[in-house]
């Protein structure tokens, strides 16, 4: 997972062809947008974002497994993953008291 990243770009490179194209780099897109809102302090839509994400994953992971594709099934589990530890960092910020939330 140490690669996995929250960008739609990096999604667009390494997406297996069964789940390219798919809701996960819509979401993933979206996600990028609210990540500047979390930044100047609105955590609120970037929490809804990565949601819409998750979201995204188990309707591309169904896809996944009915084209029997492990590779992408691992993927979209890492991506899943990285979800959780992006929500994690912001409200581990947000419970600290620091209001900057650069580096997410």
């Amino acid at each position: 997972m140490a690669n996995t990243e929250l960008n739609p770009d990096w999604w667009k490179k390494v997406a297996p062809k069964s789940v390219a194209g798919g809701a996960v780099q819509t979401a993933l897109v979206e996600v990028a947008k609210r990540r500047g809102a979390a930044e100047k302090g609105l955590p609120a839509d970037y929490f809804k974002a990565l949601d819409g994400l998750n979201a995204a994953i188990a309707r591309d992971e169904q896809k996944a497994n009915q084209a029997k594709d492990k590779a992408a099934v691992v993927l979209l589990a890492d991506l899943k993953k990285a979800s959780v530890q992006g929500r994690d960092q912001l409200t581990k910020r947000w419970k600290h008291g620091g209001g900057g939330v650069s580096g997410i």
